[in-house]
This record gives structure tokens, C-alpha cells and sequence, in this order.
């Protein structure tokens, strides 16, 4: 694959995402990295983003961009449709 989605389970937060299964931060950091890691391996021009469970917020993309190394970037899919309009 060229494109790689981190995906660390349902996103939380608005007014439908969920709010008692959802992982930490700092859980979500270990679990991308660990993806980012395992898609490298396979295809090193991979393009990894992280996407759902904690990482609701442009803030909680930006803690786990600061806290990996190597992932691109962040896939803004259902957390967008989680901010009122």
C-alpha cells in the first residue's frame, strides 16, 4: 500500500463519538507508532497518518505528531463530521 491510516479504534468526542472505550493519548502514540513502524518495514516510501479513537481535535493531532517519529500526517474523516456546524 502507498497510504497507510493509522487507525487507533472509533473517535471519540462531539455529539456522537464515544466516550467510555476510548484509548489514551499517550496509548494512541505507542499504537501509531507501532503501525508507522510495521508499514515501513514493508514498503519504506509508505505514507503513514494516524486517525480516530483520542485523536479528535487538531490538538490531539498535533500531541501525536510530536510524539512520533516518521508519520506524515493526520486523517480528518469522522472527526470532522463530530464539529457542529
Amino acid at each position: 500500500a502507498d497510504v497507510i491510516v493509522a487507525h487507533v479504534n472509533t473517535t471519540v468526542a462531539g455529539s456522537i463519538g464515544v466516550t467510555n472505550t476510548a484509548i489514551s493519548l499517550d496509548e494512541a502514540v505507542e499504537r501509531v507508532q507501532a503501525m508507522h513502524d510495521a508499514a515501513k518495514k514493508v514498503n519504506k516510501d509508505a505514507i503513514v497518518l494516524c486517525h480516530g479513537g483520542p485523536i479528535a481535535h487538531p490538538a490531539d493531532a498535533q500531541y501525536v505528531l510530536d510524539r512520533t517519529k516518521g508519520v506524515d500526517g493526520f486523517f480528518g474523516a469522522s472527526s470532522i463530521e463530530r464539529l457542529a456546524t
